[in-house]
């Protein structure tokens, strides 16, 4: 009869230790969204010939690292066709790999003064546009601008660009940006970026 008690005791006692280490390990694992840039290049529907470039602003020399949680990005962005007052357009694709060929439309959208936006504070995309030299405003009219380790954080970026992208989890997505002067709407430049969000499982 002790015996019975005395393994029914350490049944109880085995138990509560599983049911504790199932309660810690909810509490030291959990999942995080973050995004993380995986291409940054010229739009590749476009020529690529120095042609093409000689009246086109373009990106170059693109230089991209991780450390830790952020993004390092170096490069040229090289004006051959000054621009006084910008507007842009967005177009979002959604991509099985990075290869363009898997890549479905999903939505388009304008941004009629992209000037302002250079303006914005505590935004995602504010160190990379402080970490430009010289200072970007419009007009665009320097020869060229030096993307001098510009920083993305994919945590910190993840809330409000995951919420735009409706099913993101684990995707890629295609961003094509391009933008034309106001004063002649004739395109300027385009630009093509890659992105993938993440779920990746945090200890605490």
């Amino acid at each position: 009869m002790e015996l019975g008690r005395q393994n029914q005791g350490w049944t109880i006692i085995f138990i509560l230790v599983c049911c504790m280490a199932m309660a810690q390990a909810k509490r030291t694992a959990s999942t995080k969204k973050i995004v993380r840039i995986e291409a940054f290049e010229n739009c590749q529907d476009r020529p690529n010939t120095p042609e093409f470039f000689k009246t086109r602003n373009y990106i170059d020399k693109v230089k991209l690292e991780r450390v830790k949680m952020e993004q390092i990005i170096n490069a040229e962005y090289i004006i051959n066709k000054p621009v006084k007052r910008l507007t842009s357009e967005v177009e979002i694709l959604k991509c099985e790999t990075k290869d363009n060929s898997s890549c479905e439309y999903q939505m388009r959208y304008k941004l009629p003064d992209l000037c302002n936006l250079f303006l914005d504070k505590n935004q995602f995309y504010t160190p990379f546009i402080q970490s430009m030299s010289p200072t970007v405003k419009c007009p665009l009219n320097k020869p060229m601008y030096r993307i001098i380790n510009g920083t993305f954080s994919g945590d910190s970026a993840s809330s409000s660009m995951i919420s735009l992208m409706p099913g993101s989890d684990n995707s890629y997505w295609a961003i094509k940006f391009s933008y034309k002067d106001d004063a002649n709407l004739k395109e300027a430049c385009c630009l093509y970026i890659i992105i993938k969000s993440y779920q990746l499982r945090m200890r605490q």
